[in-house]
């Protein structure tokens, strides 16, 4: 069992009765243990930056995911295209001030370990106002 979060060598060998190509017989491959993170957790994003341990992916034409607060949000929408509720500091992605389709971009939290919980519970705040029909999803992976 790896303990800490680091880089590991890992070499793997393979031992066959009869093998004439005895070169291709081990493997060596350096693994990164992955930092758990236990529960309960929560994370507001006051600190309008992304939190340690998270991860953030976007589109090739995408800003991205952002952190703001409702009047910041209101600052730099200048067509009034997309009126965010009053609320402290949040993460968004905006396209309707920049104009630019964000089918891709993810905000993914730090890996978490269940093994000791066997009722999880995920809860979050959501605002969603899309008139064009878009869809909005929380993803859950349970591999890693």
């Amino acid at each position: 069992m790896l303990f800490r979060s680091k880089k590991y060598s890992v070499t793997i060998s393979a031992e066959l009765e009869g093998d004439a190509e005895q070169s291709n017989n081990e493997i060596i491959r350096t693994v990164t243990n992955i930092k758990l993170w236990n529960i309960p957790f929560s994370e507001d994003f006051e600190s309008k930056k992304l939190p340690a341990g998270w991860k953030s992916t976007k589109t090739s034409n995408s800003t991205g995911w952002i952190f703001s607060d409702a009047q910041e949000m209101r600052d730099n929408d200048a067509k009034g295209l997309w009126p965010v509720p009053e609320h402290t500091s949040f993460a968004v992605v905006n396209d309707a001030v920049t104009n630019r389709y964000r089918r891709n971009d993810y905000l993914i939290t730090p890996h978490f370990d269940f093994n000791t919980n066997n009722n999880v519970v995920l809860e979050f705040d959501v605002f969603f106002n899309n008139p064009k029909g878009a869809s909005a999803y929380a993803k859950v992976s349970t591999d890693k």
